[in-house]
């Protein structure tokens, strides 16, 4: 309990407190903007929108190369931009991340041209193209203001103003008299989160006018080429986290019908509700953890990890209990026959219990060195968790794929936990925090 005292009394508390609120706002705005839609579209329109978006963020992620991951790990908070070690990772980072942009754009530009020839709703994938390059930038601006603590320029643009400001923008054109289609909602949106990055932009390039130095050290030219076998392994990653996060919604789009994937990725919203904590964490504390690995202080990350993962499980645990409460009354004001799918969103609130259990773990083993074998692991599992998807989507509908996601989510969250303890000797599990404290008050004994 020292242990928890202490966080709750420290400057770190104060900064996970303005974290989990931005977050908490993130998600209601995104509620708001979900609500919205829903009422200025038509369902099949509405789910249209949510195919686009989910596909959209997924390539965003995706095209981020990684390199958001690798800021977090390498990029030095206490120096700036324009140290040799800085310059250079932020100069290589851009560049990736700007020539992936170029090409999704290029084939966006081909998509658009084969519009004509392809069935709904793959004839308006192409709009997924000018959202993604912009999620990429905005996750890499995330990334690279969190090193710097600063995390109000870090969450604000993106998590707290771009939905509200979208969501104004669908209501003044309905007051305008505009009549939104799925395609033109999509659009608004994107070009709302173009405009409240904006700031995140200007700043950025402010404090960032000296990357372009080009530095001929040697050691530089060596970490470039660590960095690059590393982003390739943060991307990979990345890939699997983009599937893991809009996969599911995408393919009960293509296998089960729009309507469906319009109620899922509420779901999934709803259930982001209960992840706060774990979401709050990671963005406050996976800076925190990568420098007490970089010090070697086994024993400080390990006290670290434990705490957040008793934090977040008991917060999440709590939370599921509030929302399977009010969640049929939230579900019929989006549509009323949402809340015939109750079970789903109860194994959905299952599912991030379930990872808000082990923490930090994934993120662990990504700092601590296990990119190779958590990506060995993950291709190998890839290939079998998007078969039981689509067949268990077949043939049980939306709680075969609820139940699909949760058993996935937990065979991944053991392979973390288990190369954490046999190559770190760090446990992450919530109840180590508890055991931990029991066996330390047994073996000091009773007061004398």
């Amino acid at each position: 309990m020292k242990a928890l005292r202490r966080l709750a009394s420290s400057e770190q508390a104060r900064r996970l407190v303005e974290i989990l609120f931005s977050r908490g706002l993130s998600t209601l705005s995104s509620f708001l903007l979900l609500y919205v839609a829903s009422r200025v579209l038509t369902l099949p329109d509405y789910g249209l929108y949510v195919f686009l978006f989910s596909a959209g963020s997924a390539l965003g992620l995706f095209i981020g190369l990684g390199r958001p991951m690798l800021l977090i790990k390498h990029l030095r908070g206490g120096d700036t931009c324009t140290s040799a070690h800085n310059r250079a990772l932020l100069r290589a980072s851009l560049l990736w991340v700007g020539g992936a942009g170029a090409a999704i754009l290029a084939f966006g530009g081909v998509l658009y041209m084969t519009a004509p020839e392809l069935p709904s709703p793959y004839n308006a994938l192409y709009l997924t193209a000018g959202f993604a390059a912009i999620y990429a930038v905005s996750e890499l601006l995330q990334a690279y203001f969190r090193v710097r603590e600063n995390f109000w320029l870090a969450l604000v643009p993106r998590e707290n103003l771009w939905r509200p400001l979208a969501a104004a923008v669908l209501v003044a054109g309905v007051v305008l008299g505009i009549s939104w289609s799925g395609r033109t909602a999509f659009v608004a949106v994107s070009l709302a989160l173009l405009v409240s990055i904006a700031v995140q932009v200007v700043v950025f390039l402010r404090q960032s006018s000296g990357v372009w130095t080009l530095s001929r050290a040697t050691e530089l030219r060596g970490r470039l080429r660590a960095w690059r076998r590393e982003g390739a392994f943060f991307w990979a990653h990345t890939g699997f986290a983009a599937a893991a996060a809009y996969l599911e919604t995408v393919l009960i789009g293509v296998v089960i019908g729009l309507e469906a994937a319009a109620f899922f990725f509420l779901v999934t919203r709803l259930t982001m509700l209960l992840n706060l904590p774990s979401v709050a964490v990671e963005t406050f504390g996976m800076p925190r953890l990568s420098e007490k690995l970089r010090r070697n202080d086994r024993a400080g990350a390990q006290q670290l990890a434990v705490t957040y993962s008793f934090v977040t499980f008991t917060l999440a645990l709590l939370g599921s209990v509030v929302l399977l409460a009010i969640a049929p009354y939230v579900l019929v004001l989006f549509d009323p026959s949402f809340s015939g799918n109750f079970d789903v969103l109860a194994v959905m609130a299952a599912s991030v219990v379930a990872h808000a259990f082990f923490g930090v773990g994934t993120g662990m083993l990504l700092l601590a060195g296990g990119e190779r074998y958590y990506l060995i692991f993950r291709t190998l599992l890839f290939v079998p968790y998007v078969g039981c998807l689509v067949v268990s989507g077949q043939l049980f509908g939306l709680i075969g794929v609820a139940v699909t996601s949760l058993a996935f989510v937990l065979i991944e969250n053991v392979i973390a936990l288990e190369w954490c303890v046999r190559k770190r000797g760090i446990d992450l599990r919530a109840s180590t925090f508890v055991t931990r404290r029991f066996r330390v008050s047994r073996s000091a004994g009773p007061p004398r």
